[in-house]
């Protein structure tokens, strides 16, 4: 595999991760709001908001910066990933039931598979040595 397709695993998870966020918020699906409706009980309090706002905004700025750097192979980018992956582990016991199309299950599960092949990528040859050479 060479960097280029490498460079594109990357930018392919991305792109999936992204989109099977912002597809339910640009094209609701009708079943999946009544759905999450007939089950969501209980508004969030402020504080509760607050919190999961600047988490969301810390993750995505460690995101962007953790893309980048893999993507120009620092070094410190391989570490970093793992440390991502950890962190985001957390959110899986905060959110909250969901309910989401085939559509974006397929694109949300695409950019796991993705992850999953770049940290194996991360720690064989020869992307271990292109990161090495950079630091």
């Amino acid at each position: 595999m060479s960097k280029l397709s490498f460079r594109l695993l990357i930018l392919l998870s991305v792109v999936s991760s992204i989109l099977s966020v912002v597809i339910p918020e640009v094209w609701p699906s009708e079943k999946t709001q009544l759905l999450e409706l007939q089950l969501v009980e209980e508004d969030m309090n402020e504080t509760m908001l607050w919190v999961s706002l600047a988490a969301i905004v810390f993750y995505s700025v460690l995101y962007i910066v953790e893309t980048i750097a893999l993507l120009l192979f620092v070094s410190w980018a391989k570490p970093l990933y793992v440390v991502m992956i950890f962190l985001s582990i957390p959110l899986y016991f905060l959110l909250d039931i969901s309910i989401v199309t085939p559509l974006v299950q397929f694109l949300y599960d695409m950019g796991m598979f993705c992850s999953g092949m770049i940290l194996v990528l991360l720690y064989t040859d020869p992307f271990d040595q292109y990161f090495k050479k950079s630091g």
